[in-house]
């Protein structure tokens, strides 16, 4: 039998559920029969800037990383802080030879997960708003985002994920993303493209580009 190549991939995180939830994927790709090659993926640290990150990178070849981050309103606190991390992807990209990608929720990564299990196309006020139906996705009684977020009870959800569900999710966002390009107005930074009315995310365009590559589309 053939040793199974390993293709790379670079995330930057804003949480240690965006971490977990990675790793998770790892695992669950490189668990498929029919994959057609292994990854392995290099997560910074929560919290860690794009800038920092790529200066703790070594690098032999050109690459392409990707900034985990959520939209978090329209307010000029969240737009400035949001258009200060496509600032800091941009800088990185002038440190380093990389192409940095924005891989962001609108306005929460729950919206992602709970994506894997039913269809969810709401706009919301708050973040709290997908408690209810992160609930009713998992069949859970959370209280509150922040006790699911507690490594305990998050991993007993990504337990509940199979790899179907992934390729769920990113058929569900991909209608999600194709209804925003017909029926709202895009901003952009750069070449990066965002939605400031949420219901919005670009997190399955990586995925689904490593799905694809492992031959698992």
């Amino acid at each position: 039998m053939n040793k199974l190549c390993t293709d790379r991939y670079y995330f930057s995180v804003e949480g240690e559920t965006e971490k977990w939830y990675l790793r998770w994927l790892e695992n669950t790709i490189n668990s498929q029969v029919n994959r057609i090659q292994n990854v392995k993926f290099n997560i910074s640290e929560p919290g860690i800037s794009p800038i920092k990150y790529v200066k703790n990178i070594s690098l032999f070849t050109k690459i392409d990383l990707y900034h985990l981050c959520d939209y978090e309103g329209s307010t000029h606190q969240d737009t400035d802080r949001f258009e200060q991390i496509i600032e800091a992807m941009k800088m990185a990209e002038r440190q380093k030879t990389v192409n940095y990608e924005l891989c962001y929720s609108n306005l929460t990564f729950e919206l992602w997960l709970i994506l894997h299990k039913i269809k969810l196309n709401t706009m919301f006020d708050s973040k709290g708003s997908y408690l209810s139906h992160f609930n009713r996705a998992f069949a859970t009684k959370y209280n509150s985002l922040k006790e699911m977020k507690k490594e305990k009870n998050f991993k007993k959800i990504l337990d509940r994920l199979t790899f179907n569900d992934v390729i769920f999710a990113v058929e569900n966002s991909c209608q999600i993303r194709e209804s925003n390009k017909q029926n709202k107005r895009a901003s952009k930074i750069g070449r990066h493209e965002y939605f400031k009315d949420n219901t919005d995310l670009t997190v399955h365009c990586v995925v689904g580009k490593i799905i694809e590559r492992c031959g698992l589309a």
